[in-house]
């Protein structure tokens, strides 16, 4: 099912907009097998209005939180997202019961926090959203070393979001806070997703870990050649694949690989395509440095037919709104069984600048 020529036009529907919780969040450090993480925790919580903060708080150590607002600072306005709209350290609502959880893995030398803004919109909805950094302390930062994009640093990758899942399941994640005290996670409601390196991560993860419900990949195909052990026929959970249409940094390769990861997925799938999005257009961290630049502000077309056209990304905020719809809705739809957010996915419906087709499950 798709999106036809000939629907007639609707408003977005309502699922996948701000839940009814208020978003939380804290940041955690755990030991895994003598290796520290850095892990931010995202969850319903107390109160009736969230009170957020400078973005550049996510970095705890007061040298990196300057580094990281200058970054911010600098960057052009209405490219990264500059405060939050989560209440930090705020005590967890466990009055919910077990909980869905949803593991998040960050693009290639980002961090934990490069898409806090859809984080924040599935803690509205009741789930705890968990994210590491997988490759240490602001690798973008220069002088910094970096990340290798390797088979090895992607098993690294899935070895941290499955170490955290059984920490989450057990609770010894949620005992390194006091404001996550009373969380639980229901073992049946487990979803993962990511951006960039992190949609191969969420690939290679749903693939090995049956724990996994569901699993989403933005802008990056999950399987490639750079990671031939991702298979989308070994993937048994439902898949959201999402596209920029300009994305100037997989290319029309990439967005190709990625259009093919949509017709090889055995799982129901859904593929939902961003005109005039670049590969930063839905990341808060977007414009921080120039290897995250292109998604905001002039560019250059690549997509086929309009090679080498000058346009303009569309606003982050607005790619960003539109991935967190489409987000809450897909782990509403598989992690909640809502009936309405499957509804919601499986109505065709065009809305400006965006594409959704969807591919049943193959026999």
């Amino acid at each position: 099912m798709s999106c036809g020529d000939d629907a007639e036009p609707s408003e977005p529907g309502a699922v996948g907009k701000p839940g009814p919780y208020v978003p939380a969040h804290t940041t955690v450090s755990i030991l895994d097998a003598e290796r520290e993480l850095t892990v931010e925790v995202w969850y319903p919580g107390q109160g009736d209005q969230a009170q957020g903060e400078p973005a550049a708080n996510f970095e705890r150590d007061p040298e990196r939180r300057s580094a990281l607002a200058d970054l911010l600072q600098a960057a052009t306005p209405g490219c990264p997202t500059l405060t939050t709209q989560a209440s930090r350290d705020a005590p967890a609502l466990s009055t919910l019961g077990a909980m869905p959880l949803v593991v998040f893995s960050h693009c290639l030398n980002c961090g934990r926090y490069s898409a806090f803004s859809l984080a924040e919109r599935l803690a509205s909805h009741g789930m705890i959203v968990v994210a590491p950094d997988h490759a240490g302390p602001m690798p973008f930062a220069d002088g910094q070393e970096g990340e290798p994009l390797d088979a090895e640093q992607l098993e690294r990758r899935v070895a941290d979001l499955r170490f955290l899942i059984s920490a989450s399941l057990d609770g010894s994640l949620f005992a390194s806070s006091p404001a996550l005290d009373g969380l639980s996670v229901d073992a049946e409601r487990i979803g993962a997703f990511g951006h960039s390196f992190g949609s191969a991560t969420a690939g290679r993860l749903a693939q090995l870990d049956p724990r996994v419900g569901a699993a989403a990949g933005l802008a990056a195909p999950m399987a490639s050649f750079l990671f031939p052990s991702v298979a989308m026929d070994a993937i048994d959970a439902p898949l959201l694949l999402v596209l920029a249409q300009e994305d100037n940094s997989i290319t029309e390769i990439g967005n190709d690989l990625l259009r093919d990861n949509f017709a090889d997925a055995v799982s129901p799938v859904w593929l939902l395509e961003l005109a005039d999005a670049g590969h930063w257009s839905i990341s808060d961290l977007c414009g921080l440095t120039p290897s995250f630049t292109a998604g905001c502000g002039a560019g250059e077309r690549h997509s086929r037919g309009q090679e080498g056209e000058a346009f303009s990304y569309l606003p982050v905020q607005q790619g960003i709104e539109v991935a967190q719809r489409y987000l809450a809705t897909f782990f509403l739809a598989h992690l909640n069984a809502d009936n309405d957010a499957l509804s919601e996915l499986q109505s065709p419906r065009i809305e400006a600048g965006v594409s959704l087709s969807q591919r049943s499950a193959k026999n």
